[in-house]
Parts: structure tokens; C-alpha cells; sequence
């Protein structure tokens, strides 16, 4: 009798970590995260929320944008746009196409912007989630200046869960 109830509860163990790892949409972040690489540096950038830079959805054209903007000596942006129907779908998949990561850093005497886009082999977003309205994912570039494509900025370890509005 020992024998068989300890066999039941192995078997319930086994199935409830079964059904823990068949989450529809797992990852699901807080929708406020954009974190990356740069330069070898770790930076977290806190999400835009003023009008012009607030994360934004078209429901019509699936067009997501979002940034963030970190205030200081240098003042650093980075921002991200890409078009996928981010309503349904299987995840995790990989952006291509129309879509767009930019760098900026700003000081008192100069402005450098790096840009890349999804055409181009040196840049990935790979969406892992979404309940619809929060989307996850990945991302990493290498971004060239526009006005000199040898000066370039590695992005590395790039992730996001930003609510789209």
C-alpha cells in the first residue's frame, strides 16, 4: 500500500510539472523593461511614456514602437519598431522586415545616432511572448552611423516586455 500511494504521488509530481511547462504564452513580463549591452556596457534604459516616445500599437498595420531614454552625461536612447501581429501566433519567432533598432547618445557638445535595420543581417528582435497587449523579446545589433558607417555600437543581450498601447 506504501508502495502504491508513494507511486500516486510521484505520477501527480510528474504530471503537474508537465502542465507548468505548457504554458500558452510563459514569459509574460511586467511590460515596463528594456535592458541592453551596449559597448560592454549593462544598461537598463526607463521606457519613454511622454506623447512622442510612449510604446505604441496599430492594430490595423501590427506597427509596435517603444523606447527608452536614460537622463544623463551622456543621455542615452534606444529604441525599437517592428511590424507583427503580436494578438496570436506562436512564439518564440524572429522579426524580419520592416523593422528598426536605433541608438543615440547625446552629451552638451555632440550627438552620435547608430541605426540598423531588420534588412540587415546585423540586427535581430525575436519576439517570445505576447498576451496582446504585452509583448517580450529579444534583441541584439551591431548599428552603424548613418554619416559614417565605421563608426559602429554593439548591442548585446538586448530583452524587452513593454506594454503596447
Amino acid at each position: 500500500m506504501k508502495i502504491l500511494s508513494l507511486f500516486a504521488a510521484l505520477l501527480l509530481a510528474t504530471a503537474v510539472v508537465a502542465c507548468d511547462d505548457s504554458s500558452v504564452n510563459p514569459g509574460v513580463g511586467s511590460g515596463t523593461e528594456l535592458k541592453a549591452v551596449v559597448n560592454g556596457i549593462a544598461l537598463t534604459f526607463p521606457v519613454n511614456t511622454d506623447v512622442a516616445g510612449a510604446p505604441s500599437y496599430d492594430a490595423t498595420t501590427h506597427r509596435a514602437s517603444f523606447s527608452g531614454t536614460i537622463v544623463g552625461a551622456p543621455s542615452r536612447t534606444l529604441s525599437l519598431a517592428f511590424t507583427s501581429d503580436i494578438s496570436g501566433g506562436t512564439y518564440p519567432r524572429t522579426v524580419s522586415g520592416d523593422a528598426m533598432i536605433t541608438y543615440v547618445e547625446a552629451t552638451t557638445s555632440s550627438t552620435t545616432g547608430y541605426i540598423c535595420s531588420m534588412d540587415s543581417a546585423d540586427c535581430r528582435v525575436t519576439l517570445t511572448a505576447s498576451d496582446g497587449t504585452i509583448v517580450d523579446g529579444t534583441f541584439q545589433a551591431t548599428l552603424r552611423n548613418p554619416n559614417d558607417t565605421s563608426k559602429t555600437a554593439s548591442v548585446v543581450d538586448g530583452r524587452f516586455s513593454i506594454k503596447l498601447r
